[in-house]
């Protein structure tokens, strides 16, 4: 063997360990991760029947088919009812997969629906403390026209979402108090209403921990917003038993619209890009990589300092 050859074996032989060392990794890595997630699954069943909580044998349960985030696996999904405003409820630990290849990403989020009164409108309370790059997005894609910015702290800190047509009907729910309450409680939280059904976002698999501390804060949470199983009143039109804050017809319901055109019009530019044989293009591509990349660390700046300044605010209340 020549030296030529000695350089060229041992070379294959580095780079065969090398690929073969990431092989193992992300066999053992998978394995490791499948075994810790049924293991968190035990635990939160186990926690589940401590609580008296029912755990559903279905995978995909009706209450979250009125959620932004309804595609996905539902996981686990365990269902209760709040003390006191006695609301049923389900949590559900949902993961959704998106995209393939090196662009694949999945997103874990708990998913608290909780059944009130039908309110026949929809809102979302976004949380600008709840990072949106963690959740899939699907909070702040809708149309800026029905982005409403209330005045004062919680307007700093919250983004509320709702039809033009119904914001009368809707702000009647966000009295000073409940305001104050959401702020306070629920800043790491995104809130959604739609209908009949309230969900509360969390964008990872919650600790048993951590939901043993928000369960309790449901009763008032329902209780400032006017939306306890008690809160209903007759519809003038129907008969039917609505909550307090409802529109006096279901017609007048409309819907929240996604405004997703820039975000698919970038992807069909770029994906046509990757098939144009030109330096032109290679220069755009790293242009619109940077841009996302100066992007990205700019909006971690922000949310930082958006976090002090809510800690800072926050304190003055408690």
């Amino acid at each position: 063997m020549t030296q030529e050859d000695a350089a060229i074996f041992y070379g294959l032989m580095t780079l065969g360990g090398f690929f073969l060392i990431i092989i193992l990794a992300a066999y053992f890595g998978t394995k490791w991760y499948n075994k810790f997630l049924k293991k968190q699954q035990l635990i939160f069943e186990q926690w589940a029947q401590s609580k008296g909580l029912n755990i559903s044998p279905s995978a995909r349960v009706a209450s979250i088919s009125l959620s932004s985030f309804n595609e996905g696996e539902v996981i686990k999904a365990v269902s209760g009812v709040v003390e006191n405003a006695n609301n049923r409820f389900d949590i559900y630990w949902q993961s959704e997969s998106r995209g393939s290849g090196k662009n694949r990403r999945v997103y874990n989020r708990t998913i608290l629906a909780i059944v009130i009164p039908d309110t026949q409108l929809q809102m979302i309370i976004n949380s600008k403390i709840n990072n949106d790059s963690n959740s899939g997005g699907n909070l702040n894609v809708f149309n800026k026209q029905q982005r409403f910015s209330l005045e004062g702290d919680f307007g700093t800190f919250f983004d509320i979402y709702m039809p033009q047509t119904t914001q009368s009907e809707t702000l009647s729910m966000l009295t000073p108090d409940s305001m104050l309450y959401i702020m306070s409680e629920f800043a790491d939280y995104d809130i959604e209403i739609n209908g009949p059904l309230l969900y509360i976002y969390s964008y990872r698999n919650m600790h048993t921990s951590q939901i043993d501390i928000l369960l309790p804060k449901l009763d008032k949470l329902l209780t400032e917003m006017r939306l306890r199983t008690s809160d209903t009143r007759q519809e003038k039109v129907t008969n039917a038993l609505v909550a307090r804050t409802a529109t006096d017809s279901a017609t007048h319901r409309k819907s929240l619209k996604k405004d997703v055109r820039y975000v698919g019009i970038l992807f069909v530019v770029l994906y046509a890009a990757s098939y144009i044989d030109h330096p032109i293009v290679s220069y755009v591509i790293v242009v619109v990589f940077l841009f996302f990349v100066i992007k990205l660390l700019y909006d971690s700046a922000k949310q930082a300092s958006l976090k002090r300044k809510y800690n800072k605010v926050i304190s003055q209340y408690k």
